[in-house]
Protein backbone atom coordinates (compact mmCIF):
# COMPACT_ATOMS: atom_id res chain seq x y z
CA UNK A 1 0.00 0.00 0.00
CA UNK A 2 1.52 3.57 -1.01
CA UNK A 3 1.35 5.48 2.04
CA UNK A 4 0.34 9.04 1.57
CA UNK A 5 0.16 11.96 4.16
CA UNK A 6 -2.86 14.63 3.40
CA UNK A 7 -4.19 17.20 5.45
CA UNK A 8 -6.87 18.80 4.47
CA UNK A 9 -8.28 21.26 6.18
CA UNK A 10 -11.83 23.32 6.08
CA UNK A 11 -12.13 26.86 6.01
CA UNK A 12 -16.02 27.09 5.05
CA UNK A 13 -18.70 26.81 8.37
CA UNK A 14 -20.94 24.18 9.01
CA UNK A 15 -24.41 24.53 8.92
CA UNK A 16 -25.65 26.43 12.00
CA UNK A 17 -29.30 24.80 13.65
CA UNK A 18 -29.97 27.83 15.57
CA UNK A 19 -28.31 26.59 19.41
CA UNK A 20 -25.17 24.51 18.17
CA UNK A 21 -22.75 24.45 15.73
CA UNK A 22 -20.70 21.35 14.30
CA UNK A 23 -18.17 21.11 12.15
CA UNK A 24 -15.37 19.31 10.68
CA UNK A 25 -12.43 21.67 10.49
CA UNK A 26 -9.39 18.80 9.63
CA UNK A 27 -9.06 15.43 7.91
CA UNK A 28 -5.79 13.47 8.48
CA UNK A 29 -5.11 10.58 6.04
CA UNK A 30 -1.57 8.56 6.07
CA UNK A 31 -3.35 5.24 5.49
CA UNK A 32 -6.68 3.88 5.45
CA UNK A 33 -5.78 2.52 9.28
CA UNK A 34 -4.89 5.84 10.20
CA UNK A 35 -7.29 8.50 9.64
CA UNK A 36 -8.31 11.50 12.06
CA UNK A 37 -11.39 14.13 11.97
CA UNK A 38 -10.85 16.93 14.16
CA UNK A 39 -14.17 18.76 14.75
CA UNK A 40 -15.14 21.29 16.30
CA UNK A 41 -18.86 21.91 18.40
CA UNK A 42 -19.81 25.38 19.78
CA UNK A 43 -22.62 26.88 21.80
CA UNK A 44 -24.04 29.73 19.95
CA UNK A 45 -26.53 30.92 22.93
CA UNK A 46 -26.52 32.60 25.82
CA UNK A 47 -27.30 29.50 28.12
CA UNK A 48 -25.47 26.76 29.32
CA UNK A 49 -26.42 23.31 27.60
CA UNK A 50 -26.38 19.55 28.09
CA UNK A 51 -26.15 18.11 24.86
CA UNK A 52 -25.92 14.29 24.49
CA UNK A 53 -22.90 13.26 23.17
CA UNK A 54 -20.44 10.09 23.18
CA UNK A 55 -17.27 11.16 22.68
CA UNK A 56 -15.81 7.40 22.35
CA UNK A 57 -16.60 7.45 18.59
CA UNK A 58 -17.78 7.56 15.81
CA UNK A 59 -21.36 5.27 14.32
CA UNK A 60 -22.26 3.74 11.29
CA UNK A 61 -25.11 5.48 9.67
CA UNK A 62 -28.12 3.49 9.94
CA UNK A 63 -31.67 5.51 9.38
CA UNK A 64 -32.96 3.01 12.18
CA UNK A 65 -29.84 4.10 14.75
CA UNK A 66 -29.67 7.67 13.67
CA UNK A 67 -31.55 9.14 16.61
CA UNK A 68 -32.52 6.47 19.68
CA UNK A 69 -34.84 7.74 22.32
CA UNK A 70 -32.91 4.48 24.49
CA UNK A 71 -36.05 2.72 24.24
CA UNK A 72 -34.64 -0.48 22.88
CA UNK A 73 -31.63 -1.59 24.38
CA UNK A 74 -31.30 -4.79 22.73
CA UNK A 75 -28.31 -4.36 20.04
CA UNK A 76 -26.24 -1.51 21.47
CA UNK A 77 -24.02 1.25 19.93
CA UNK A 78 -23.03 4.22 20.95
CA UNK A 79 -26.57 5.88 20.58
CA UNK A 80 -24.60 9.52 20.97
CA UNK A 81 -22.29 9.27 19.16
CA UNK A 82 -21.16 11.25 15.60
CA UNK A 83 -22.96 9.44 12.52
CA UNK A 84 -20.75 9.21 9.96
CA UNK A 85 -22.54 10.06 6.80
CA UNK A 86 -21.59 9.35 3.28
CA UNK A 87 -22.73 9.87 0.21
CA UNK A 88 -22.04 9.51 -3.47
CA UNK A 89 -21.57 12.94 -5.01
CA UNK A 90 -22.98 11.31 -8.25
CA UNK A 91 -25.33 9.19 -8.45
CA UNK A 92 -27.71 9.51 -4.60
CA UNK A 93 -28.52 12.12 -2.26
CA UNK A 94 -29.31 9.32 0.70
CA UNK A 95 -26.86 8.33 2.81
CA UNK A 96 -24.68 5.40 2.31
CA UNK A 97 -25.66 2.58 4.86
CA UNK A 98 -23.37 0.81 6.80
CA UNK A 99 -23.37 -2.44 7.65
CA UNK A 100 -22.52 -5.40 11.03
CA UNK A 101 -20.32 -7.71 11.51
CA UNK A 102 -18.86 -9.08 14.42
CA UNK A 103 -15.21 -9.53 15.64
CA UNK A 104 -14.23 -13.61 15.33
CA UNK A 105 -11.90 -14.56 18.01
CA UNK A 106 -8.93 -15.82 15.64
CA UNK A 107 -8.64 -12.82 13.97
CA UNK A 108 -9.34 -10.31 17.15
CA UNK A 109 -8.49 -12.28 20.11
CA UNK A 110 -7.12 -8.80 21.90
CA UNK A 111 -10.46 -7.27 20.96
CA UNK A 112 -12.81 -9.35 22.60
CA UNK A 113 -10.64 -10.16 25.42
CA UNK A 114 -10.75 -6.36 26.42
CA UNK A 115 -14.45 -6.19 25.47
CA UNK A 116 -15.13 -8.79 28.23
CA UNK A 117 -12.68 -7.29 30.47
CA UNK A 118 -14.98 -3.90 29.56
CA UNK A 119 -18.11 -5.35 29.96
CA UNK A 120 -17.25 -6.87 33.72
CA UNK A 121 -16.49 -3.62 34.58
CA UNK A 122 -19.31 -1.82 33.36
CA UNK A 123 -21.83 -4.50 35.36
CA UNK A 124 -19.99 -3.53 38.25
CA UNK A 125 -20.34 0.17 38.05
CA UNK A 126 -23.51 -0.41 37.26
CA UNK A 127 -24.65 -2.07 40.16
CA UNK A 128 -23.18 1.07 41.97
CA UNK A 129 -24.95 2.86 40.04
CA UNK A 130 -28.27 1.42 40.61
CA UNK A 131 -27.60 1.64 44.61
CA UNK A 132 -25.80 5.28 44.54
CA UNK A 133 -29.27 6.90 42.41
CA UNK A 134 -32.04 4.35 44.15
CA UNK A 135 -32.94 2.80 40.15
CA UNK A 136 -34.70 -0.66 40.46
CA UNK A 137 -34.40 -1.72 36.97
CA UNK A 138 -32.04 -3.18 34.97
CA UNK A 139 -32.78 -1.50 31.98
CA UNK A 140 -33.42 1.99 33.84
CA UNK A 141 -29.95 1.93 35.63
CA UNK A 142 -28.09 1.23 32.25
CA UNK A 143 -30.39 4.37 30.40
CA UNK A 144 -29.61 6.58 33.23
CA UNK A 145 -25.91 5.70 33.19
CA UNK A 146 -25.55 5.88 29.73
CA UNK A 147 -27.21 9.10 29.69
CA UNK A 148 -25.33 10.95 32.15
CA UNK A 149 -21.86 9.67 31.54
CA UNK A 150 -22.69 10.94 28.00
CA UNK A 151 -23.42 14.75 28.55
CA UNK A 152 -21.38 17.00 27.17
CA UNK A 153 -21.80 20.30 29.17
CA UNK A 154 -21.03 23.58 27.14
CA UNK A 155 -20.99 27.06 28.94
CA UNK A 156 -22.54 29.45 26.92
CA UNK A 157 -20.24 30.41 23.49
CA UNK A 158 -18.11 27.73 24.81
CA UNK A 159 -16.19 26.21 21.85
CA UNK A 160 -14.52 22.64 22.12
CA UNK A 161 -12.21 21.16 19.44
CA UNK A 162 -11.79 17.28 19.37
CA UNK A 163 -9.61 14.84 17.75
CA UNK A 164 -11.56 11.19 16.53
CA UNK A 165 -9.54 8.36 14.95
CA UNK A 166 -11.39 7.64 12.24
CA UNK A 167 -11.43 3.75 10.56
CA UNK A 168 -14.39 2.86 8.03
CA UNK A 169 -13.60 -0.64 7.98
CA UNK A 170 -13.68 -0.92 12.17
CA UNK A 171 -16.49 1.33 13.80
CA UNK A 172 -17.18 -0.56 16.72
CA UNK A 173 -20.89 -0.57 18.62
CA UNK A 174 -19.39 0.30 22.40
CA UNK A 175 -18.27 -2.42 24.50
CA UNK A 176 -19.56 -5.01 21.73
CA UNK A 177 -18.10 -7.79 19.45
CA UNK A 178 -19.84 -6.49 16.90
CA UNK A 179 -18.75 -2.93 14.95
CA UNK A 180 -19.66 -1.58 11.73
CA UNK A 181 -18.12 -1.06 8.43
CA UNK A 182 -18.74 1.05 4.66
CA UNK A 183 -18.21 -1.06 1.55
CA UNK A 184 -16.98 2.31 -1.05
CA UNK A 185 -15.66 2.34 -4.26
CA UNK A 186 -11.71 2.33 -4.91
CA UNK A 187 -10.52 6.06 -6.14
CA UNK A 188 -14.46 7.23 -6.14
CA UNK A 189 -14.67 10.83 -4.13
CA UNK A 190 -17.40 11.02 -1.49
CA UNK A 191 -18.89 13.75 0.58
CA UNK A 192 -18.41 13.49 4.17
CA UNK A 193 -20.57 14.65 6.86
CA UNK A 194 -21.64 14.11 10.30
CA UNK A 195 -25.06 14.18 12.30
CA UNK A 196 -25.87 14.42 16.06
CA UNK A 197 -29.32 13.86 17.11
CA UNK A 198 -30.90 14.21 20.70
CA UNK A 199 -34.46 12.91 21.47
CA UNK A 200 -36.12 15.08 23.90
CA UNK A 201 -37.75 12.06 25.45
CA UNK A 202 -34.40 10.74 26.71
CA UNK A 203 -34.01 13.04 30.04
CA UNK A 204 -37.36 11.58 31.28
CA UNK A 205 -35.27 8.57 32.67
CA UNK A 206 -32.97 10.72 34.70
CA UNK A 207 -33.76 11.37 38.29
CA UNK A 208 -35.49 13.77 40.05
CA UNK A 209 -32.11 14.67 42.11
CA UNK A 210 -30.16 14.83 38.42
CA UNK A 211 -32.22 17.20 37.16
CA UNK A 212 -31.89 19.30 39.87
CA UNK A 213 -27.89 19.26 40.13
CA UNK A 214 -27.98 20.18 36.63
CA UNK A 215 -30.72 22.87 36.68
CA UNK A 216 -28.41 25.36 35.14
CA UNK A 217 -28.09 23.87 31.83
CA UNK A 218 -31.27 23.37 29.45
CA UNK A 219 -31.21 19.97 27.45
CA UNK A 220 -30.66 20.01 24.16
CA UNK A 221 -32.96 18.12 21.65
CA UNK A 222 -32.98 18.09 17.76
CA UNK A 223 -30.85 17.26 14.93
CA UNK A 224 -27.42 18.57 14.48
CA UNK A 225 -25.37 18.40 11.04
CA UNK A 226 -22.03 19.90 10.59
CA UNK A 227 -20.06 20.75 7.21
CA UNK A 228 -19.75 18.90 3.99
CA UNK A 229 -16.04 17.70 2.64
CA UNK A 230 -14.92 15.75 0.29
CA UNK A 231 -13.71 12.26 1.39
CA UNK A 232 -11.57 10.53 -1.02
CA UNK A 233 -11.57 6.87 -1.26
CA UNK A 234 -8.30 4.97 -2.19
CA UNK A 235 -6.46 1.72 -1.15
CA UNK A 236 -4.01 1.67 -3.34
Amino acid sequence: MRNLFITLTFFFYATVFGQIELKIVELKKDSLKNEKLVIEIRNLTNNYLAVPFDQKGFKGYNSEELCSDLKILDYPHRFFGLALIFKDKNESKEPIQSLVRSYHVNDKDVVIDKVGLEESKTKDNLTNWGKNNKLKSQTEIERNFYIMHNLLLLEPKEKIRMNFDLDIFDIKRGETSFYNYYILNNNEEYSLSLKLCADKFIYNYLTVKQKQELKKYKFFSGMIESNTVPYLFSYE
